[in-house]
């Protein structure tokens, strides 16, 4: 099927313990990508042709387009000469198309370092796949789970591709890709993709800081880019981000403190950033956050007290151990 149902359910699994973010698949968006693919004429001279092309590109995630070499690059001449759908230019579903191509080259060092599996079909080799599911078993163990899939870069519907989760209107809603070998900064283009609400990319290796352009995502429900190792701070507008109910960025190796505006997260129902380096004291304001119910912090270097405010919160997991002391009353 190239479509989710009408309502996803987003199950986020932590230390075992299974709880649910919601994601809503009928906010209107825009006119689904129902053209059928079309060749562009051939009357015009290829050089203005392409044109057409990366002018929308750059338009959509800036002049890297035309420095070649670069995976904006890449993806436009996938996308210009050897897409097999061979989208025309006025296709609406062009710019998804091309930023779910971007995602490939940008998280394969513009593909010299191939995902585990499930990645575009070489000479002989179908749209066909065996993805290796990763799964984390209750003692840390990690298992590979085989299923059958559909090739990134193949002649699908970008929506077939395993991973991208679409809604009824072919419109990418989730990007989920655990423990596939995932490498280099993350990237920054799918923010591009209006309407996603989940990015769920942990047990990867990604490096760099977490992009504030996710933040900027007002769909944005769940993002999941725990055990990889991205380093830096969290970025202040997430503070911003109001309609967070997920953000787990456990087990990488960011620094800094962690803002009094976390309060502002009034719809986090789990709160992960366990395994880091973050210091400074932990703010009273998350005891603002009534709808929290899962919340890992341990191994950090927080001082001071914990705010009594914490311990009137309603949670199901709360981890601490090697951080500060307990309230001072």
């Amino acid at each position: 099927m190239y479509a989710a149902s009408a309502i996803i359910l987003l199950f986020v699994i932590c230390t075992g313990v299974a709880y649910t973010v919601f994601v809503i698949m009928n906010d209107d968006p825009p006119p689904p990508a129902t053209l059928p693919p079309t060749q562009v004429p051939t009357s015009s001279p290829t050089f203005s042709r392409e044109k057409v092309y990366r002018d929308q590109f750059v338009a959509t995630v800036g002049p890297q387009v035309d420095v070649r070499g670069t995976p904006q690059d890449l993806a436009a001449q996938w996308i210009i000469f050897d897409d097999p759908r061979m989208l025309s230019a006025e296709d609406p579903g062009l710019v998804q198309r091309y930023l779910c191509a971007l995602f490939w080259f940008a998280t394969t060092e513009s593909g010299k370092k191939k995902w585990s599996s499930c990645n575009p079909p070489e000479q002989g080799e179908s749209s066909a796949c065996i993805f290796q599911r990763f799964n984390r078993l209750n003692n840390d163990q990690v298992e590979s789970i085989p299923e059958d899939a559909t090739r990134w870069l193949s002649k699908e519907h970008e929506c077939e591709w395993i991973g991208n989760l679409c809604d009824d209107n072919l419109v990418s809603r989730v990007i989920e890709i655990w423990g596939q070998n995932l490498t280099g900064p993350l990237p920054t283009e799918i923010a591009e993709l209006p309407f996603l609400q989940a990015i769920s990319l942990p047990f990867n290796d990604f490096t760099g800081t977490i992009p504030s352009e996710y933040a900027g995502m007002r769909h944005l429900l769940s993002l999941e880019l725990h055990d990889n190792a991205l380093t830096g701070t969290i970025p202040q507008k997430f503070w911003l981000a109001n309609a967070l109910q997920n953000f787990n960025v456990g087990g990488n190796m960011l620094s800094g403190t962690l803002s009094s505006q976390v309060g502002l997260l009034t719809n986090l129902k789990g709160f992960h950033i366990y395994e880091n380096m973050l210091d400074g004291t932990f703010p009273s304001e998350i005891g603002n956050l009534g709808f929290l119910s899962f919340m890992r912090c341990n191994r950090n270097v927080f001082n001071g007290t914990l705010p009594t405010q914490l311990f009137e919160l309603t949670l199901w997991e709360f981890y601490i151990l090697r951080n500060l002391r307990g309230p001072s009353n």
